[in-house]
């Protein structure tokens, strides 16, 4: 083998290695850059409180966060029950996609990174909240996002310690 030969190798292989790492870095850039919503439903009061409301009124707070770099554009908020009420494990509710906004529906809509959805309900408007499993976020793509349980079900403990 002479020495052209021999370093033409050298650079096809360079370049093979160099273009294999390129490709790895971009799917890996891919995998990451995927959607993400991450969704907290949690039980507070509103002060001051909103018109017909009292000051003794639960609020039910559902938000969905994208902490993702692309966009998911989100069709409702849902709910799932423990036990089907009425033959029906499942239930919506109206959502707005304006910040601090409750009791709009403006669904669907697209959140870009760091955007956040939220609907604001009575707790009471919830058929027996215990007996909610998880709420969820359904996004145009058919993909479920799941808010987590037990802070939920804790808070709700909390409060039927203190009465």
């Amino acid at each position: 083998m002479d020495e052209n030969a021999f370093w033409t190798l050298v650079i096809a292989v360079g370049g093979l290695a160099v273009a294999l790492f390129s490709l790895g870095w971009n799917v890996y850039l891919h995998a990451i850059a995927s959607a993400k919503l991450e969704v907290t439903a949690t039980i507070m009061k509103v002060y001051p409180t909103p018109n017909g409301l009292s000051d003794e009124d639960d609020l039910l707070v559902v938000e969905a966060v994208n902490v993702r770099s692309r966009p998911v554009t989100i069709k409702g908020f849902y709910g799932q029950r423990i036990r089907p009420v009425n033959g029906l494990s499942h239930f919506f509710f109206n959502g707005s996609c304006q910040p601090l906004a409750s009791y709009a529906s403006a669904m669907p809509c697209q959140l870009k990174e760091g955007d956040a959805a939220k609907i604001i309900i009575l707790l009471t408007d919830v058929v027996n909240p215990m007996d909610v499993k998880f709420f969820f976020v359904g996004d145009t793509t058919g993909k479920n996002w799941y808010s987590r349980k037990h802070p939920l079900h804790k808070q709700l403990e909390k409060m039927k310690e203190r009465e």
